[in-house]
């Protein structure tokens, strides 16, 4: 549009500073965790190549990746997430989408692991969530899905008070582990 400004960001120095925290942390090894879905090629194409350019980026800052390509996770093959990340598990973990980290952190919180999680979302990075520390559904995060969840839900037909039930109910969860 006219008048638009593009923004962007050093993503590649995201990563490293994602990596290089994680080895000044003590981690040694290194994994990536991708969701692909067959709706969104574009943006499975961009979040390969960032999981790419991740394990590609490890030995440059001290890690060895656990595998050569991304744990690729999909919508049918989700219900598996903590089979397949608690069969290896890296020292550091890269969530290469970053509403993952929340069902991440919490499966491994729960099986009593410890991880250095990593991800970036909306151009922040994020680092050092450990399992036992607090966390909180972020509200305008959560409001906006359910929103995004409504007006399709509106769209395809359902009634007002079923279609928008979710989001009328929706309170920010903090969540204190132990």
């Amino acid at each position: 549009m006219k008048g638009m400004i593009p923004v962007t960001y050093d993503r590649d120095m995201a990563l490293r500073t994602l990596l290089c925290k994680a080895a000044a942390e003590g981690c040694r090894t290194a994994d990536c965790i991708t969701l692909q879905d067959k709706r969104f090629p574009v943006q499975n194409r961009f979040f390969l190549h960032r999981a790419e350019r991740m394990l590609q980026l490890c030995a440059e800052c001290g890690l060895r990746p656990l595998r050569q390509a991304t744990l690729t996770i999909t919508p049918e093959t989700l219900a598996k997430l903590p089979e397949m990340l608690l069969a290896v598990q890296a020292d550091f973990l890269f969530c290469n989408h970053a509403y993952l980290v929340r069902d991440v952190f919490e499966l491994y919180r729960s099986n009593r692991r410890s991880v250095l999680l990593g991800a970036i979302g909306s151009g922040f990075t994020f680092q050092g969530l450990h399992p036992g520390m607090v966390y909180m559904r972020v509200p305008m995060f959560e409001t906006g899905q359910g929103i995004v969840r409504c007006v399709r839900r509106l769209a395809n037909g359902e009634p007002k008070d079923k279609a928008c039930k979710d989001l009328q109910a929706f309170q920010a969860e903090l969540v204190i582990p132990g």
